[in-house]
């Protein structure tokens, strides 16, 4: 196959937005606006695409709602990175035949990574028969279309042909918040780890044109966003097919030199494509905040050679070392794979080596789950699962030591940080390193840097209070920024230098086409990976405690682990990491929807979304709710016992 990048035409986009106009029209002869249900699994890409959906759907003239009975569509966006995140999905999926039944003209579509693979593809057509339309990453410019056959037409509709990938510019946005901001620079994975999916549903590299995300983040950077994160699967590799060569390091220079006061952000890297030009480049901008998510996945070379990780454990230390070197206050957060098969004991004992060695301020650790089509699930894999359990304990707890101490160091600093949001604690700010600050104070600070007094830390966050002054000058203190192209700064574990300073219904015409809306809220989000501000795929996701063998989601047999461990998150471990995992257990051994159990319980759905993200603590009275309505002791529920 050809596997040459397509760029989608304007004219073709605009096609695209008059299937909108179309459907808008359809739905102003309607008593009320039709309401969309959007739920999101997987990484930051999958919410950056959820906000094209959502655009999409927003000029055809939905309004969101947060009830899956309430929603004349439900749009499910997947992932396919594990096989826990695709058991979920057809949980959830499954539940939803009880909605479609008590509202027939209810349409319900899967898209995104999960969809695109063809032998899920293939279930859902065969097994889940109350699913309309599925189609995957390549088809997602042309959802407008798809629905609107869908709609005047009836039938079921597949589209999940296989493609090297597409750009399309021009897609509406409606973007999740006023603070944070995801700018998708590129898309797809040439690198073919032998574990990963990624590669097989998102395609072949492509990178945008970068005069197109410039002017993207200038307009983020004039609504207001403060925190704006760049996307890809490898950033690292950005510009290679560009017809004029510009690098991700040009590019990410290019970004910083706009102005006004935010941060950028990136993710992910590889780190064959870590260039001590990329360092520099990130030393010599205050606007680039120091952190660094540079996945390892292992720390044996025999491992990392099965992986088909292209470097060796010499060659990612020596990164780390110049990384550092460069930037001495980066925060530097990894992916690591337990129970790759074949790996050994005493291979394991290599990544917990490394681990010691680097001191990484936060993991994301899994234990091996194979994807049917990749090399890595026809690989012999001898080891007991309860070995890799074992050692992924090891590895957890390790790093729970770590992160603790890395915390407890900055208690009685002062640190600027971009106070975010709030939740039922307060409100939240992010250090620039990116670590989670629970701040006391008012909700006018939203959105503006302010410097932050340290007075508290464990594993998962800091806690601290508005300093009243900015934090002055230290004596003898070089300025943040010399000239030198490396940072100038506190050494690690401590503060960087100060940060920047801080209508009814039917319309009589349709809207206008909007390049982005900014609603308080969007509703309807299963997993906020923006409150993890990581790499990877959603805290929810990782919280859990997951059988590896099919049928999943109903074993009670725990016979392996796939964790986050993620201290800068709204993840709280422990107590909430087993609450979240038995909520979701007993709601889908209950066969009921997310909004059936939270009504069953007394409380709204955002609420329980959280509780089963694991963002969330229950309240006694709450709690004495649901385990009368799963049948079940508050001990188990929360995982005190394993009685029910």
């Amino acid at each position: 196959m050809n596997r040459q990048t397509t760029r989608i035409s304007p004219a073709d986009v605009d096609r695209q937005r008059d299937f909108c106009q179309k459907l808008h029209e359809r739905f102003a002869a309607r008593p009320s606006a039709p309401l969309a249900f959007v739920d999101t699994y997987g990484c930051q890409q999958n919410e950056a695409d959820s906000e094209r959906l959502r655009g999409y759907l927003s000029e055809m003239g939905y309004q969101f709602t947060q009830s899956e009975a309430e929603a004349d569509l439900i749009v499910i966006n997947t992932c396919a990175i594990r096989e826990h995140a695709e058991m979920r999905v057809l949980g959830n999926v499954g539940a939803l035949v009880h909605t479609k039944r008590a509202k027939p003209g209810q349409l319900i579509c899967v898209c995104g990574c999960m969809a695109q693979e063809p032998h899920m593809a293939q279930k859902i057509k065969d097994s889940y028969r109350q699913v309309d339309l599925v189609f995957g990453p390549h088809a997602l410019w042309r959802f407008p279309e798809l629905l609107y056959r869908l709609v005047t037409r009836r039938g079921r509709i597949f589209d999940i042909a296989d493609e090297p990938g597409s750009i399309a510019e021009g897609i509406p946005l409606v973007r999740q918040e006023g603070v944070k901001a995801w700018v998708s620079i590129m898309y797809g994975c040439n690198n073919f780890c032998t574990y990963c999916i990624v590669p097989y549903v998102r395609g072949r590299e492509r990178s945008r044109k970068p005069e197109i995300i410039l002017d993207e983040i200038r307009g983020l950077v004039a609504e207001g966003y403060r925190d704006i994160t760049l996307l890809g699967q490898n950033v690292n590799s950005y510009g290679k097919d560009l017809d004029e060569p510009m690098d991700f390091a040009d590019l990410l220079r290019a970004a910083s030199e706009i102005p006004g006061d935010f941060l950028l952000r990136f993710m992910t890297s590889h780190p064959k494509d870590a260039s001590q030009k990329l360092f520099d480049t990130m030393a010599s901008s205050p606007k680039i905040a120091p952190c660094f998510h540079l996945p390892f996945q292992a720390g044996n070379d025999r491992i990392l050679k099965a992986m088909n990780r292209v470097y060796d454990r010499a060659g990612y230390l020596d990164k780390v070392r110049r990384l550092r070197q460069a930037i001495p206050d980066v925060v530097i957060t990894s992916d690591v794979i337990v129970g790759f098969p074949g790996e050994t004991a005493e291979e394991f004992e290599d990544t917990m080596t490394l681990i010691d060695e680097v001191r990484f301020d936060a993991l994301f650790t899994f234990i091996f789950s194979p994807r049917e089509g990749t090399p890595a699930a026809k690989m012999d894999d001898p080891i007991p699962k309860a070995e890799k359990a074992a050692h992924f304990q090891r590895l957890v707890e390790r790093q729970d030591q770590i992160s603790e101490e890395k915390h407890a160091a900055y208690i009685g600093k002062t640190v600027r940080c971009l106070v975010d949001g709030k939740d039922d604690k307060g409100l939240t700010a992010r250090t620039p390193g990116n670590r989670l600050v629970r701040l006391t104070g008012d909700e006018g600070l939203i959105g503006q840097f302010v410097d932050v007094k340290i007075t508290g830390a464990n594993k998962w966050s800091l806690s601290g209070e508005p300093a009243p002054a900015p934090v002055p000058a230290r004596s003898g203190a070089a300025p943040a920024h010399t000239g030198s192209p490396a940072r100038r700064g506190p050494p690690p574990d401590a503060p960087a230098a100060p940060w920047p300073p801080a209508a009814g219904w039917p319309p009589a015409t349709p809207p206008p086409r909007p390049s982005a809306a900014r609603p308080d809220s969007i509703p309807g989000r299963r997993s906020d990976n923006t409150q993890s501000g990581f790499p990877g795929y959603s805290c929810r996701e990782r919280l859990k405690f997951v059988p590896s063998d099919s049928p999943p989601i109903f074993d009670r047999t725990v016979n392996s682990i796939s964790i986050i461990h993620c201290p800068f998150g709204q993840c709280q471990g422990g107590f909430m990491a087993t609450f979240a995992e038995r909520l979701l257990l007993l709601r889908e051994e209950k066969h009921v929807s997310q909004s059936v159990a939270a009504n069953a319980s007394g409380i709204n759905l955002r609420t329980y979304h959280r509780y089963e993200n694991g963002e969330r603590e229950a309240s006694v009275s709450t709690l004495i709710r649901m385990a009368d309505y799963f049948g079940v002791t508050i001990d188990y529920l929360v995982g005190r016992s394993d009685a029910r």
